[in-house]
């Protein structure tokens, strides 16, 4: 396949200068909008905390590698304010935009070159009335430069054969290394990938002869690492949808490297040495430091995530590919079938072009007839194109390894197979997280490999065509749809960006804001930092929960702990009791937590129990502004004005009169999300006073057609407002998929939601009234005896049972229970029930029926499922909190588990340490001497919490001193508390 130039020349750097210029273009106006409170407020407060002299991994805990905070930390001192340090984000978008056209400049017609980057970067997700994308400073996106330079490298390699190029690729691999881990080691896989593709064919290749067996094992040696890093990003035994879209495409082009002449090739070794060599010069020396510093096993674990569990953790299951996204793939299936019938003249141009027409008006013609577009037309596509880029991607990594069989001997195809290996190799990085907003980091080159085969489809319908002035409207028709589907996904962005007025940060370092009419969470973000700075001096200590340190990064406070990320898991509760000793240890005068809208973390607050206990017992609540929560030491105690009633969420939403439900439901279901979230909760708020029936009834009143039904749902998602639960049970049990679907995903969020405020720092958050109760009542109880109903109506009906106070869910519980709990008796062909289904089920007979629970529940801690494992151990702690039974028999059932041993034992031995038992201090003096690291670090904290008596020092002088490091810290911590040199966290004040 010749290419369509030399690299280099005036017109491909015109295309790069285009490419830079116009990503700046559309990018810097955006530098003063929007602020993602998650994870751009951590990363810049972690970039605060370097600046301050701390060390990645020493001193705070992260996934990525020390290069890109030492980077961004120098960026910021720079500018030394966001919308100015977001400025020299949009120079890293810019110059990946120019690099990927200087790539493609060589391979395909102009147009593309240009609007193929261009058309990635409009695809970085905006927000409009949150934040953009391209604003945080996501270590992704420099290591997204960094893969374009090292496939930059490689692509000019194969062309030229000279090896200076492989040390330039060495050394941009090395730098993409040291910004994001996965993106350095794929990188260097994918280089290596092309190494192999030079055969000893070519003209000027140095040694072009056969060298016989010693370079054959050269090559297979390279080859055979090649797969091992991809065998390892995936690890184990992938599930069936990762084996088809990571594995297979990328084991089909592996295959097709080996030819006889690659093999043979002499300079294979001193090749791969030069990319190795100049690969580890720069990396070695920051690795072996980190060694040093953390000891090889938390090396493994913190810097390259082995043996963290993370991958388990933050798994998110590649999407079903939705069937408008399918018909997307299917027409352009189709385009390039056509184009080989024009091609080989079995079908004329126009034929073709009719046909095309045809099928498009068709297509369009379905969507106008049976799709329903909520969200109205221009981001209902958008969302559309999001979702077809899955099967997209898919589609061309096995049409790339189709192709790559079918050039394996030519030579002139080296440098776009280098696009197709490296883009194989990037999309690796979506793994274990497969949503749009990470697909989009590891998408470029596979969008830069789609350009070139667009560029071929497009050559074979010109060759049907005739004059040169139909072969030019060929690539102006591609050139005006491609523009076209840009400016549709930018179209609603800069929309949002030309609205005044607008809310700005009162901060100075932060001077950004959004509209006016989308501001009520920053609005309330600003009130809770203020009240925050208040309480907390600049540099003193606080902490924000699970994923606040945007509130530190605003007010200059100072978190005392390592950790600023509260996914549930990563820290474990190891280092969650680390955490709860350097709070102890450095006391903070008031700290700021979420009280809804976890995102994604509805989890955190239920399975970090130390730390809740530490703040319940310390803390009250001071100060609430919106979804923010401000809490104060307390002298001698704690209260909680939060517990037990509702705060209101929109104003003068206990005025609004249920007269006005009519009204109320037409602003719950306008376009605009911000003002549909607003208008349900009024609405449900107005239902509630009226009593007696559910927002059901409203909404056949007024005769709500399919579409404000969807809109309706997708309100009451946003608000996961639980008091709408009678309509949503009624709505699943209806006849309309795509209305149950919704209703299904309103349900899983609103439980998840009502489990997390069950454990706020500021005190349980209880419904007051639930609108429709009789009819309520008959629904969940019809869905809890149901086996047929879906898993998030089940779940949802157990939590929404237990809060109603329904007895009579009773049996149908024990038996959901029973269902997902793990025994000996269980067939091992019969599998579980889901586990989020289960512990709600564990929730609401906490509430119902605690009487003989105890034992029912600790067999679950065998089960390490996420919402298991977030949720048992803290229901475990009611049931023990409680007088009577169900205290004693939860810990006679709890001992048995630690005396089990395992990964359910170490969380056994966690509650335990939790309950600050002195009668304990035999069981967890037996737990200090298991052979489990996890277990004797949990036994071990839990004696330093004890009251210092003899018994409590006797177990703390029979702990090993040659184990483990964590166990180490423990003990050193332990017998610090037990002589009374720092103080006991859980101890009563």
């Amino acid at each position: 396949m010749p290419e369509r130039g030399a690299a280099g020349g005036r017109p491909h750097l015109a295309a790069g200068l285009i490419a830079f210029v116009a990503t700046l273009a559309y990018v810097l106006p955006f530098r003063a909008y929007g602020l993602n409170l998650d994870d751009e407020g951590t990363l810049l407060y972690e970039l605060l905390r370097v600046l301050r002299g701390d060390v990645p991994y020493v001193d705070f805990r992260t996934g990525y590698t020390p290069g890109y905070f030492y980077l961004s930390a120098g960026l910021w001192k720079l500018t030394g304010a966001l919308p100015a340090f977001r400025a020299t984000l949009g120079g890293v978008h810019a110059l990946t935009a120019c690099g990927l056209a200087l790539l493609l400049a060589g391979l395909v017609r102009p147009a593309l070159a240009v609007l193929v980057p261009l058309l990635y970067v409009a695809f970085i997700p905006v927000l409009p009335g949150e934040f953009c994308a391209f604003n945080v400073p996501y270590p992704a996106w420099f290591a997204t430069l960094g893969w374009i330079a090292t496939a930059g490298a490689m692509t000019a390699f194969v062309r030229r054969r000279r090896r200076a190029l492989l040390a330039v690729a060495g050394i941009a691999a090395a730098v993409t290394f040291s910004m994001k881990p996965n993106a350095g080691v794929l990188v260097l896989g994918a280089a290596l990938a092309a190494l192999l593709l030079p055969d000893g064919d070519r003209s000027g290749a140095p040694a072009a002869t056969r060298s016989g067996t010693p370079s054959a094992v050269v090559w297979y040696g390279l080859w055979a690492a090649v797969l091992a890093v991809v065998a390892v990003t995936l690890g184990g035994v992938p599930a069936p949808t990762d084996a088809l879209v990571y594995l297979a495409p990328i084991a089909l082009a592996l295959a097709a490297l080996p030819t006889a002449s690659r093999v043979g090739r002499r300079g294979t070794f001193g090749d791969a040495a030069m990319l190795l060599g100049t690969f580890a010069a720069p990396t070695l020396p920051w690795l072996a430091y980190f060694v040093h510093r953390l000891g090889v096993r938390g090396f493994l674990r913190e810097v390259l995530l082995v043996g963290s569990g993370a991958a388990r953790l933050y798994y998110t299951p590649y999407p079903a590919f939705e069937r408008w996204a399918v018909l997307v793939a299917a027409l352009a299936i189709g385009v390039t079938l056509l184009g080989v019938l024009v091609r080989d003249r079995r079908v004329g141009l126009r034929l073709a072009l009719g046909a095309l027409v045809l099928a498009i008006g068709a297509g369009v013609a379905a969507i106008a007839g049976v799709a329903v577009m909520p969200e109205r037309l221009v981001w209902s596509l958008i969302w559309q194109l999001e979702s077809a880029a899955f099967p997209l991607t898919l589609l061309v990594h096995l049409a790339g390894a189709c192709w790559l069989w079918r050039h394996r001997r030519d030579a002139c195809a080296a440098a776009a197979s280098v696009l197709l290996l490296f883009g194989m190799f990037m999309h690796l990085q979506l793994y274990p997280r497969a949503d749009f907003m990470h697909l989009v980091g590891a998408l470029p080159l596979t969008t830069a490999f789609a350009a070139v085969l667009l560029d071929r489809v497009l050559d074979w319908w010109q060759a049907g065509a005739s004059g040169s002035w139909g072969r030019r409207g060929v690539g102006v028709v591609a050139a005006i749809v491609l523009g076209a589907v840009m400016l549709l996904r930018i179209s609603p962005s800069v929309a949002a960006l030309g609205t005044r007025p607008r809310f700005v940060l009162p901060f100075a370092v932060a001077r950004v804001g959004v509209e006016a009419t989308h501001a009520a969470d920053l609005r309330s973000l600003a009130a809770a930092s203020a009240a925050l700075a208040s309480r907390v001096p600049t540099g003193a200590a606080t902490l924000g929960f699970p994923a606040l340190d945007v509130a530190l990064f605003l007010t200059g406070a100072r978190n005392p702990t390592p950790y600023t990320y509260f996914f549930p898991g990563r820290p474990d509760h190891g280092e969650e009791a680390e955490v709860v000793d350097a709070l102890a240890a450095d006391a903070p005068a008031a700290l700021v937590s979420v009280n809804r809208h976890f995102t994604f973390f509805d989890e955190a607050p239920p399975y970090y129990f130390l730390l809740r206990r530490f703040v319940r017992a310390r803390y009250g609540l001071v100060a609430r502004a919106g979804r923010y929560d401000v809490l104060a030491a307390v002298a001698g105690g704690r209260s909680a004005p939060a517990d037990g009633h509702a705060v209101p969420d929109a104003p003068g939403e206990e005025s609004v009169a249920a007269s006005d439900l009519g009204a109320l439901l037409q602003a719950a279901t306008a376009d605009d999300a911000a003002v549909r979230e607003t208008a349900v909760r009024t609405v449900l708020s107005a239902v509630e006073r009226r009593g007696g029936t559910g927002l059901e009834v409203d909404v056949a009143a007024q005769a709500l057609d399919r579409r404000r039904q969807l809109l309706l749902l997708r309100a009451i998602r946003d608000a996961r407002d639980a008091r709408a639960a009678s309509y949503l049970l009624s709505t699943a049990r209806g006849a309309d998929p795509r209305l149950i679907r919704e209703a299904l995903d309103a349900m899983e969020r609103t439980r998840a939601e009502l489990v997390a405020r069950r454990y706020l720092w500021a005190g349980r958050f209880d419904v007051d009234a639930w609108p429709g109760r009789a009819a309520l009542t008959d629904a969940l109880r019809t869905a809890l005896l149901d086996r047929d109903a879906p898993a998030p109506a089940v779940a949802f009906a157990a939590v929404v049972a237990g809060a109603l106070g329904d007895a009579a869910s009773e049996p149908a519980l024990r038996a959901r229970l029973a269902a997902g709990t793990p025994s000996a008796a269980r067939s091992g062909v019969t599998p579980l029930a889901d586990a989020t289904s289960t512990a709600s089920a564990a929730l609401a007979l906490v509430d119902l029926a605690p009487a003989h629970l105890g034992c029912a529940l600790t067999p679950l801690l065998d089960r390490r499922d996420g919402a298991v494992v977030a949720l048992v151990p803290a229901l475990l702690l009611e049931l023990l909190a409680r007088d009577g039974g169900a205290d004693v028999e939860t810990r006679r059932c709890l001992g048995d588990v630690i005396a089990g041993g395992g990964a359910a034992a170490a969380d056994a031995v966690w509650i335990a340490a939790a309950l600050v038992d002195p009668s304990l201090v035999s069981v967890l003096r037996d737990a200090s001497r298991s052979p489990d690291v996890a277990i004797r670090q949990a036994a071990v904290w839990g004696l330093g919490e004890l009251p210092p008596t003899a018994d409590t020092r006797a177990a703390l002088a029979s702990v090993r001193v040659e184990d483990a490091d964590q166990v180490v810290r423990a003990l050193t911590t332990a017998t610090a508390k037990v002589e009374g040199r720092v103080p006991r966290a859980l101890a009563a004040r």
